[in-house]
């Protein structure tokens, strides 16, 4: 059996309150599907008392108005040929509809009418309309691009700086962070946590129905999602594969890492911040020889202090350690190190006693970066 959770349908344009579901529908029609009716991802939510998609995005009233939908505790949005759209009791069984969200691509080179910033590397787009933050999301998806992750002091400086210089019309844009109601915290749209430490240092509340914002006066705030605002997109720019490794780097070519040792200790997602500033990552030490060769620098007096933060972080989403490149680290190989993990606050570090241990992401501790080279 299968499982997965039912999908979005969700309005592109103004024209697809009709196409979206209608895809749907040349399906049914042409015999592609067995049933007239299917669950898809959206529930009422009865603290917030509106419908809500899994995603934990609010359903755009006016969408809904077009469809025979009402609401109440224990209903849940399902697809039908007759109607399209309807409430239906979540407790009832019937088949489903399920989708893979499409993010977008990184890229290597910012397109010509995003801007971008190589210290922040951060290839950004200002989308001047008011919009609800749900529709901010569509638009940027349109270009090809998300709604901003703005994840640095550095970022937020960026776009301060866009302000002032009149670069920016509005004050306030809505970026890519919303509360979400089931982890009971923010997250941003890639899916990730937002460290709570970096938004200690602004007037973030949070609840139902509040996403974040850049402004002027705060740099980051909560606001209604269902309110409009412009917005700022990007698109992630990856670093390519280089042919040979910098010469501030170290290059060892028997396990094949050209590394740089960052003394400064910094929390685990400065550190990754910092590393991809300088068209790298936090290291990948995926091998037992790779390790050695830390450990090898280590006693050679090569390295200042005895533990580094290195690229992997607990995933609460999955429940599962992740690398920096979306892969999900070898649980054999792990087992080999008392690396225990399974907290929001858990991130992957080399020491020098175990090789890989857990630590809190949130404490300070030097790091090593990578650039990958090509074979």
């Amino acid at each position: 059996m299968i499982f997965c959770f039912a999908a979005t349908i969700p309005p592109l344009t103004a024209m697809s309150t009709v196409t979206a579901p209608t895809t749907t529908t040349i399906d049914y029609m042409s015999a592609q599907i067995m049933y007239f009716e299917y669950f898809i991802g959206g529930s009422f939510n009865d603290i917030v008392l509106d419908w809500k998609w899994i995603n934990g995005s609010i359903i755009d009233p006016n969408y809904l108005m077009n469809y025979p939908v009402s609401g109440g505790p224990g209903a849940c949005l399902i697809w039908s040929d007759i109607h399209y759209l309807y409430d239906y009791p979540c407790s009832i069984s019937i088949p489903a509809i399920c989708d893979i969200p499409m993010v977008p691509s990184s890229v290597t080179t910012c397109p010509s009418n995003f801007k971008w910033d190589v210290t922040n590397q951060l290839c950004y787009f200002v989308e001047e309309t008011h919009m609800t933050w749900q529709d901010a999301s569509t638009q940027c998806q349109s270009l090809g691009a998300r709604l901003a992750i703005l994840d640095t002091p550095g970022k937020l400086d960026l776009i301060f700086n866009d302000y002032i210089s009149a670069g920016l019309m509005y004050y306030d844009y809505f970026i890519g962070g919303f509360f979400n109601d089931v982890a009971v915290d923010w997250k941003w749209v890639n899916g990730s946590i937002i460290d709570p430490n970096y938004l200690m240092n602004y007037p973030v509340g949070g609840g139902p129905d509040m996403c974040l914002i850049w402004s002027d006066i705060f740099y980051l705030h909560d606001y209604p999602c269902t309110a409009t605002r412009p917005a700022i997109c990007d698109i992630p720019v990856t670093t390519g594969l280089v042919s040979t490794c910098p010469s501030n780097y170290r290059w060892d070519s028997t396990v094949h890492l050209c590394y740089l040792v960052e003394e400064s200790p910094r929390i685990w997602q400065d550190a990754k911040a910092y590393c991809e500033s300088i068209g790298a990552r936090l290291a990948i030490l995926d091998t037992p020889s790779k390790l050695d060769l830390i450990f090898s620098d280590y006693i050679s007096a090569g390295l200042m202090h005895w533990e580094y933060f290195i690229g992997a972080s607990f995933d609460t989403g999955i429940m599962d350690w992740r690398w920096v490149n979306g892969s999900t680290v070898d649980s054999g190989f792990l087992m080999n190190y008392p690396v225990a993990g399974g907290g929001s606050d858990d991130c992957l570090m080399w020491s020098d006693y175990a090789y890989l241990v857990d630590f809190p992401c949130s404490l300070s501790q030097p790091f090593i970066c990578e650039i990958q080279i090509s074979p």
